[in-house]
């Protein structure tokens, strides 16, 4: 071997051709056939599209290629290679072929002592047979991050036609309905069981890593026979956010581990599940309400991903040797939505109707809503039909509708939807609303607002036209940054907006504050002075200054005080003004909108937003 270093497991050949030897070859290097115990990470040269058990494959699919004295039937297909793979069905600890015929049980690390259990030579020499000893990984998310982690089954991975498919096949084995019994040649790359540390696997021999847990070092966390890849859980976070969802369920906050333990197979590695859609964080409004549901595709939440290896017992210092690698960075969106549209049934008749879908685009049944009206509220009634393909209430469940009641009850049926009818035949416009009950959290539950004329059968005031559109096949959250058409700036109630750009410079410390384009409101004598950007340690925030004369309403607004040397989160009633604020990303699509009190007539840091990475631009106006 070339110099002193050599680097595994790419240069496990390299290290058996200089090195091997044994008592009945002298020279080194000339037993480096004997390294080839294990095989490398591939499915074998011949794939098939399905096999039953009869030996067959039909649809045109090939048998991989297997060594004559291998343990495969009816026959082998050549005389150097074996795909080492489960030719014979089984479980995953079952029989794996070798070119010396195949292992039963077969639970690793590869030990000299159990070839029987632990030989897996495949004819071929190379990195896959160095035997990587089993690291413990940590993988874990960073703050702030969404999501939870959870075990990957090695089976899932390494296998040719999917997950446990030969589980209750009629054309499998007897067995086949059993957890873990698997087609022939489903499974290969082996191991999929080790004994992590050291463990007895008969007599007085001992297998496995070993590794003491002595000095202070704990050692390995697992103690026998270990499943790749499971995990432990290391450290594990649930709570709430403090408001309901449409069926009146506390919205989770990121609920699961968020740092995990995982070990690596013989070939040095480990995978790990990252479930995103695991709780997200939010901030009740003053009316107690997280209004999740606002379209399109929003933000769900960030994570960054880190996994960094540890030595098991006292750790190998070398000088400037950095553990863990570099972090991935995910972003997730969700399509849940709530919208109230009316449209023209007859003459002075007017059919409005809620749609309400999950953050797949799913529609909601089941949830409870509650209609009123600004007009003539008696001549309102519940509403149980098929206006076209896009509006169907037929299913709905209609709790209160007609005598002396002046609203309308009603849940959702399998289209997510309900829907009443109105009848006014003044040429007037009339408000529409619709109330989530079951997100009441102090006040007000979620509203939804629709101004319709239905004596001429058309919008009017701040309301559009267009009915939404159930989704019948929803497309399932995207990944990555892009795309997306930003919603409709909303009317009536709300200022010009002012846009500032995050991809300029930022204000590292106090900002000095400038006036920016003033947005002028006709409801309020509130003005939006200036928007800025404050780049902190934690992140970026707006810094915002709201012009308003003497008088303004008190409100509850959020601020950070020193108590004992340290911030705290403390709310004050001052003079304050709403802000609609939405988070631009790239080609101006919406990935938040929210809204935030905030004190008049002078300079605030908003310290509850922080401003996420994919974020280029911030649209902010006044509400009135």
């Amino acid at each position: 071997v070339a110099g002193d270093v050599v680097t595994l497991p790419d240069q496990w050949a390299d290290l058996a051709n200089g090195m091997a030897i044994d008592e009945n070859r002298s020279r080194p290097g000339s037993a480096a056939d004997r390294w080839d115990i294990h095989d490398d990470q591939n499915p074998g040269d011949g794939l098939f599209t399905w096999h039953p058990y009869d030996g067959k494959a039909p649809y045109g699919g090939e048998l991989p290629d297997h060594h004559v004295n291998s343990i495969c039937y009816p026959t082998p297909t050549n005389d150097a290679t074996d795909a080492v793979d489960n030719c014979l069905g089984g479980p995953e600890w079952g029989k794996f072929s070798s070119i010396y015929g195949g292992t039963f049980p077969t639970i690793g690390p590869f030990d000299a002592v159990r070839p029987g259990e632990t030989l897996l030579s495949n004819g071929v020499l190379d990195a896959g047979d160095a035997p990587m000893p089993s690291l413990p990984v940590e993988v874990f998310l960073g703050a702030d991050s969404i999501g939870a982690l959870k075990k990957v089954d090695k089976a899932d991975i390494y296998t040719v036609l999917g997950p446990h498919a030969g589980q209750g096949s009629p054309a499998g084995p007897p067995d086949a309905g059993v957890v873990g019994y698997e087609y022939p040649h489903n499974l290969y790359a082996p191991f999929y069981k080790a004994f992590i540390p050291a463990a007895t696997a008969g007599l007085d021999f001992r297998t496995g890593p070993y590794q003491a847990g002595t000095n202070n070092f704990p050692g390995y966390i697992e103690d026998g026979k270990y499943d790749y890849w499971n995990t432990f859980n290391k450290t594990f976070r649930n709570g709430f956010n403090g408001c309901y969802d449409v069926k009146g369920n506390d919205i989770p906050m990121p609920t699961g581990a968020d740092k995990v333990e995982v070990y690596t197979d013989e070939h040095g590695e480990a995978w790990v599940k990252f479930f995103p859609y695991r709780g997200l964080f939010l901030e009740p409004d003053l009316n107690g309400l997280c209004d999740i549901y606002n379209g399109g595709k929003a933000l769900y939440g960030e994570a960054d991903i880190t996994a960094a290896p540890y030595y098991p017992g006292q750790p190998v210092f070398t000088p400037g040797f950095q553990w863990g690698s570099a972090s991935v960075h995910k972003v997730a969106y969700h399509h849940a939505n709530k919208t109230l549209v009316c449209v023209p049934k007859a003459r002075n008749v007017a059919f409005c109707v809620e749609t309400v879908v999950d953050y797949n685009g799913d529609p909601i049944p089941g949830v409870k809503v509650k209609f009123t009206t600004s007009g003539d509220a008696a001549n309102m009634r519940a509403a149980s039909i098929k206006y076209s393909d896009e509006l169907d209430t037929t299913t709905q469940d209609v709790i209160v509708s007609g005598g002396n009641e002046d609203f309308v009850i009603a849940k959702t049926g399998v289209t997510g939807q309900a829907g009443v009818e109105i009848v006014h035949s003044q040429d007037v416009c009339i408000d529409v609303t619709a109330e989530n009950l079951d997100t009441q959290n102090g006040g007000f539950g979620i509203l939804r607002f629709f101004e319709f004329n239905p004596h001429t059968g058309t919008a009017c005031g701040g309301s559009t036209p267009p009915p939404p559109t159930p989704p019948v096949n929803p497309t399932p959250p995207p990944s990555g940054n892009g795309g997306g058409t930003p919603p409709p700036a909303p009317t009536g109630g709300s200022s010009q907006s002012t846009v500032v750009s995050l991809g300029g410079p930022v204000i590292q410390a106090q900002p000095v504050l400038s006036p920016t384009k003033t947005a002028v409101i006709a409801s309020t004598n509130a003005k939006l002075f200036s928007v800025k950007v404050l780049q902190t340690k934690l992140g970026r925030f707006l810094v915002v200054n709201v012009k308003a004369s003497k008088g303004a309403a008190k409100q509850k607004v959020l601020f950070l005080v020193k108590r004992n040397g340290k911030l705290v989160k403390k709310w004050k009633m001052v003079p304050a003004a709403k802000l609609r604020i939405q988070i631009l990303g790239k080609n101006g699509n919406v990935l938040r909108t929210i809204t935030r009190t905030v004190p008049v007539n002078k300079a605030y840091k908003i310290s509850n937003l922080k401003l996420p990475k994919a974020a280029v631009s911030v649209r902010t106006s006044v509400k009135a």
